[in-house]
């Protein structure tokens, strides 16, 4: 699968997650996990459209933006998990194993990519468009 068809794929598949969860906020059902597909997958589909349309919007602050989205998300259901266990007994991992690595993925995704944006920020040459865009 190329490039180009694998960051469509990213937004598509991360805009209908966001759509779910803005359906969720709509009817005023799981809020808090309507904020979590909100948040993870529409980082999913910002990275998806940074790559199709590369020097446009946000540019090379997407990714890390993405990032911290990703880790706001994994935290969101790192919480879900952590309040309500026995609403995911059924899924085919437990939340012994689920938890981890939520915890895991907030701190990464949300801590490392906080790191990047600080560094990127103070050093404001990787901020302009290079060649490609």
């Amino acid at each position: 699968m190329s490039e180009r068809a694998t960051s469509i794929l990213m937004i598509v598949v991360g805009g209908l997650f966001a759509l779910v969860g803005l359906a969720l906020l709509a009817l005023g059902r799981d809020v808090v996990l309507g904020w979590g597909l909100i948040t993870f997958f529409g980082a999913v589909a910002l990275i998806g459209t940074s790559t199709v349309l590369p020097g446009r919007g946000l540019g090379p602050l997407a990714l890390p933006i993405a990032g911290v989205l990703m880790g706001v998300g994994c935290g969101i259901l790192a919480y879900l998990l952590i309040t309500d266990p026995d609403e995911f007994r059924t899924s085919r991992y437990p939340p012994e194993v689920l938890i981890p690595v939520t915890l895991v993925g907030a701190v990464f995704f949300g801590g490392g990519s906080i790191v990047v944006l600080i560094l990127m920020l103070r050093n404001r040459r990787a901020l302009e468009p290079d060649d490609e865009g």
